[in-house]
């Protein structure tokens, strides 16, 4: 698989994503996203940002992404990770840092 397309299905597995509900919220259809699996077409760039905005990454971190070799800082990192939890997850980390504040 091309690393390229290798990048896409871990975001959009990390984002909780099916390949239709990628393929709807990216604006292709399914069968295009399982072409590019099987290498019958590539995503153009134009897509592969509109992947980055779907799961909350620039496109920087898609390509740094794809070796390995992430040059974000900490905060960059939270923020990306935050953009992936549903938002009873959200909720939950909310309440556990409410209660963290309230006993300082």
């Amino acid at each position: 698989m091309n690393s390229i397309v290798a990048r896409i299905d871990e975001l959009r597995v990390k984002s909780g994503l099916s390949k239709a509900a990628l393929a709807e919220k990216i604006g292709v259809t399914p069968t295009t996203v399982g072409n590019w699996s099987k290498m019958d077409s590539m995503p153009s760039l134009a897509i592969i940002e509109r992947v980055c905005e779907v799961t909350g990454i620039t496109i920087q971190q898609f390509f740094c992404g794809m070796n390995g070799d992430s040059e974000t800082t900490p905060e960059e990192k939270f923020l990306h990770e935050w953009r992936m939890l549903t938002e009873t997850e959200k909720s939950a980390i909310e309440k556990v840092m409410d209660a963290y504040i309230e006993l300082k």
